[in-house]
């Protein structure tokens, strides 16, 4: 639902109040004016006992009141709701090392990976989404949340520039530091079913060691999905450095280490070497339990000054043209 809130009253009813007065003010002192000629025509026209006078007073008055509306500040509110959805807390961690501008998986391994994470979140309409991206260091870039336009948007802009990988200490792969910062998106005291898909390509070379990160979220019942991106036993990555354009030799590495991540909590590990593969596997999600959570929603505040501007505009019109048809009329 939407009402009208005003924001500043105060302001509101100040405007009011001094308003009152300068109308007051204003007639009050005609009373007392120099009495010349041409001012006797126009009280003839726009004395007190006078149709116009009494117009005049409620067209002004209405202004006021109207002024005073704008002043305060209105707004559109929609109204805080609370509603009860199903579903599960899904961290979704995504390596953005440079080996995932490999093309072996065209266009390139991430770019099937971001198109894949949109279109699955585009799909939800119960699981809260979160989003941890890492290199060399983890950073969290969506906490969980219901916005999955936003999810999807923010997710098309990914790239391997999204962390500055020109410092030494950002390069890497920082898998059990990204599975930390997964693990710390989700609500403890939340009893809904806890996910993290674990996306990447390489090798655990930073951090700290993915099996100790296992071993610490496998106590707080987080369940982990870990996909390994690669197409082809041997590949490139193409990079610009000082020299040109150069090609970098990348191999399969470290596979037995993430089917124990995912084995280490029970359940699987995939090798995601298509797009249709990576479909299969986010679909797989949606068969896990849903359970029920509480949700507040924000109230949202949308300016709303344009019906009171019109309504000014349109009421010192009318005093303009009624005062001057009547003044020329005389």
């Amino acid at each position: 639902m939407e009402n009208i809130v005003f924001l500043q009253p105060w302001l509101g009813i100040l405007a009011f109040s001094f308003g009152l007065v300068g109308i007051f003010l204003y007639y009050r002192t005609q009373k007392f004016a120099p009495k010349f000629a041409f001012m006797q025509d126009i009280e003839s026209i726009f004395g007190k006992t006078r149709f116009i006078f009494k117009w005049n007073l409620i067209i002004l008055s209405l202004i006021v009141i109207t002024f005073s509306l704008l002043i305060a500040d209105p707004n559109l509110e929609k109204q805080k709701k609370q509603i009860i959805k199903n579903g599960i807390d899904i961290a979704i961690v995504l390596d953005l090392s440079y080996s995932m501008v490999a093309e072996d998986i065209p266009p390139n391994r991430l770019e099937v990976a971001k198109q894949v994470i949109s279109d699955f979140t585009s799909k939800l309409t119960t699981d809260r989404v979160g989003l941890v991206l890492f290199s060399g260091k983890p950073f969290t870039s969506v906490p969980l949340t219901f916005d999955y336009s936003f999810i999807s948007e923010y997710v098309k802009k990914i790239s391997i520039e999204s962390i500055n990988q020109d410092y030494g200490h950002l390069q890497g792969t920082a898998i059990g530091d990204g599975l930390l910062y997964g693990a710390n998106l989700f609500d403890e005291k939340s009893d809904r079913q806890k996910v993290i898909v674990l996306l990447t390509d390489g090798e655990a070379n930073r951090g700290i060691d993915p099996i100790e990160a296992i071993r610490y979220i496998k106590q707080k019942n987080i369940i982990v999905h870990t996909v390994w991106i690669w197409g082809q036993e041997e590949t490139y990555v193409n990079f610009k450095n000082i020299y040109g354009n150069q090609k970098l030799a990348i191999w399969w590495i470290d596979e037995e280490n993430l089917q124990a991540i995912a084995n280490m909590t029970g359940w699987e590990y995939y090798r995601a070497d298509s797009k249709e593969t990576f479909e299969a596997i986010f679909e797989k999600l949606n068969l896990l339990q849903k359970k029920e959570i509480q949700v507040d929603e924000y109230q949202f505040f949308a300016p709303y000054y344009k019906v009171f501007v019109y309504i000014i505009f349109l009421l010192l019109s009318i005093y303009l043209s009624m005062n001057t048809y009547y003044y020329l009329r005389k």
